[in-house]
């Protein structure tokens, strides 16, 4: 079984594409790869100097401060109930040697000026696993539609949009996204143990 969510997700994707025999069941958190489009504000950091600029900024008090308030708004559905310690946490990681470089890499590996990079719709029918993909009404980063248009090409595959939740919907919704998990993950464990193994005498 694999989660994988936002860069996470394409991960998680990847992996079951290239050892599909090996994974049981996928679930997609708002994940990347299922389309071009992604957030404008993604896109333009991806840009040259232009993400350089915004990580000398973020080191700054200012700057650190700004850039996590400016995530929530993105990350979040409801900024109004972003976990205690969230904002700090952010701060501090702007602040902390070598994170902004890394984040910024990661996140060109996967956008450009265009969107996302890595598009993977036309793979998802060797997919026989069952999937889950779990998205925020409210997503800024990835569109709803693409976890929609993404089951139209999964064999076994259900969609679960969580109302008022963001990019972030197991931070937003814990308690519903851990109902739907869990259900999830009993339904594809229903289904392997009825899948008797092969013995010498087949």
């Amino acid at each position: 079984m694999l989660v994988g969510h936002s860069l996470g997700g394409l991960a998680a994707l990847l992996v079951a594409l290239a050892s599909s025999e090996r994974v049981t069941a996928l679930c997609l958190v708002g994940g990347g790869g299922l389309g071009r489009e992604v957030s404008p504000a993604l896109a333009m950091l991806s840009e040259p100097l232009l993400g350089e600029v915004g990580i000398a900024w973020s080191r700054t008090r200012a700057g650190a401060a700004q850039r996590a308030w400016g995530k929530a708004l993105l990350l979040f559905g409801r900024p109004w109930r972003i976990p205690a310690g969230w904002l700090a946490e952010q701060y501090r990681l702007a602040r902390r040697p070598g994170f902004l470089d890394a984040a910024l890499a990661a996140l060109r590996d996967q956008v450009d000026s265009r969107g996302q990079r890595r598009v993977l719709l036309d793979r998802l029918h060797g997919l026989r696993m069952p999937v889950l993909l779990v998205w925020g009404d409210q997503d800024l980063v990835v569109p709803v539609a693409q976890a929609r248009r993404a089951a139209a090409r999964l064999p076994d595959a259900q969609v679960l949009v969580l109302s008022g939740c963001g990019h972030l919907p197991h931070v937003e919704d814990p308690a519903a996204f851990s109902r739907a998990l869990v259900t999830f993950l009993d339904g594809a464990n229903g289904r392997v143990d009825r899948v008797q193994p092969a013995t010498d005498g087949d």
